[in-house]
């Protein structure tokens, strides 16, 4: 389940929010003012805050103005806990970058459900950025790879360019041993590229069932890779 920071000056609502949602079988850490909530969302990563609006000292509102000024904490979903029932005060709490809005007095299966909306809400949006992720490292393994071929295009083109110029003068030995010298450092070429990307692939078990479930070792054969492609250039 979902570890919540629960904030509210009133103790009696902290210990029926406590007690409710760990019954749920949440994990339940709770602030008694907003300087409080700050020093324990640093401390305890919750999943999800619920934010009473009304607090002396630093309110509601002022936490999340905090809260949205910082990147780690820019959608960190938070729900607005208020008595007040103005249309006013749910634009302001909403306006401030609150994700719900529930007044009291509420019932525990309403808080509950809206924090499965909010959770799921953040899965989906973790899905998306983790996919993203994904297929940006795929496009760092394309073009790793495009330098891969762009190796094996110029070593082919250059044997393809030797064989022309060994039929110009068949009786030529010097000019002989000067292609076959050349020809046989781009077949060393070739076979170095194609050894690299057979060892990176060996080495790294690259198996496309295997990575699925793991996008960030694709990162890692992009990275062997690279390395693969510096020491044939070096080599050169």
């Amino acid at each position: 389940m979902a570890r919540i920071l629960a904030v509210d000056d009133m103790p009696m609502h902290l210990d029926y929010l406590q007690e409710e949602l760990t019954h749920l079988g949440h994990e339940v850490v709770t602030a008694s003012d907003g300087q409080e909530a700050l020093r324990m969302i640093t401390a305890q990563a919750p999943d999800i805050v619920l934010l009473d609006l009304s607090m002396p000292g630093m309110d509601g509102l002022q936490v999340l103005q905090v809260l949205r000024k910082e990147e780690a904490y820019a959608s960190l979903p938070v729900i607005m806990l208020t008595a007040r029932k103005d249309y006013e005060d749910r634009i302001a709490g909403l306006g401030a970058g609150a994700d719900d809005y529930i007044t009291k007095p509420f019932h525990i299966g309403e808080v509950s459900a809206r924090i499965k909306a909010l959770l799921r809400i953040r899965d989906l949006q973790m899905g998306v950025l983790e996919r993203e992720k994904t297929l940006a490292q795929l496009r760092g393994v394309g073009q790793t790879l495009v330098t891969l071929a762009h190796h094996l295009n110029d070593a082919t083109q250059s044997i393809s360019g030797i064989a022309q110029l060994a039929n110009t003068d068949p009786d030529d030995p010097d000019l002989s041993e000067q292609l076959r010298q050349v020809a046989i450092r781009q077949t060393e070429k070739i076979s170095a590229v194609l050894q690299a990307l057979q060892q990176a692939v060996d080495s790294m078990e690259f198996n496309t069932a295997d990575y699925a479930g793991e996008p960030d070792r694709v990162l890692d054969i992009e990275s062997e890779l690279r390395r693969r492609i510096d020491e044939i250039d070096s080599a050169q």
